[in-house]
């Protein structure tokens, strides 16, 4: 419901191309091991977010560092673009600080509930930024756009209730696996399988038959040596 909901959300907004779908899959694959791999230092193995920092913070650093070094640094070298990051050090060491700020409230969230939760959170994120960008800076969303959200926040909402009440869960699964059931076509049997359903059913029907004599003579013996 979520999916289908941000795929609402983006009909006619973006140019798809092979290039860009195919960073799309690689950035979300990778987005998906980087929080399972989190999960499992946080809860697995017992990390403190402090020590969970220690382990990841390194390679970030190199990953970023590398792709900066190659894309980067050679065009703000050759325009002389790095004078903006000098003229305006306030303004990028406090986007710096809320980095480091989100990437810990990150891993706060994957310790107290799961990388799926902190993933679908991610989205509803998006979404109240786009509700704040309509209400402060007046931009123009779509209907089209608006039903996907509504969409998506319902998906939302509706994995919360699956997580708070398992009971309700495990009856909507059973509707939605008998109306699958019922929905299903299956092809009809041979009369060989019949014959062979038929031979199961009497056969066992015989063994609770022996099985009902089997505990009747056990019961009589109790019965006299209880006389």
């Amino acid at each position: 419901v979520i999916g289908a909901g941000t795929m609402l959300e983006v009909k006619g907004e973006l140019g798809a191309s092979a290039i860009g779908i195919a960073l799309m899959i690689f950035s979300e694959s990778c987005e998906a091991v980087a929080l399972v791999l989190t999960q499992r230092l946080l809860q697995d193995c017992k990390f403190s977010v402090m020590e969970s920092m220690y382990f990841v913070a390194p390679a970030i650093v190199l990953c970023l560092s590398l792709a900066a070094s190659l894309l980067e640094v050679p065009v703000m070298a050759k325009n002389g673009d790095w004078k903006i990051i000098m003229e305006n050090s306030v303004d990028f060491a406090s986007a710096a600080g809320l980095g480091l700020g989100v990437n810990w409230v990150t891993m706060m969230l994957v310790q107290a509930t799961s990388s799926l939760f902190t993933k679908i959170l991610n989205t509803v994120r998006c979404i109240c930024l786009v509700v704040i960008g309509v209400a402060l800076y007046g931009e123009v969303v779509s209907p089209v756009e608006i039903a996907g959200y509504v969409i998506a926040l319902s998906g939302f909402a509706g994995y919360n209730y699956v997580q708070v009440s398992p009971d309700a869960a495990s009856k909507i699964e059973h509707s939605v696996d008998k109306c699958m059931c019922k929905n299903s076509w299956s092809p009809p049997q041979s009369p060989r399988s019949e014959l062979e359903a038929a031979e199961c059913n009497e056969g066992e029907a015989k063994s609770l038959k022996v099985g009902e004599r089997s505990r009747r003579p056990s019961m009589s013996e109790g019965e006299r040596a209880r006389r």
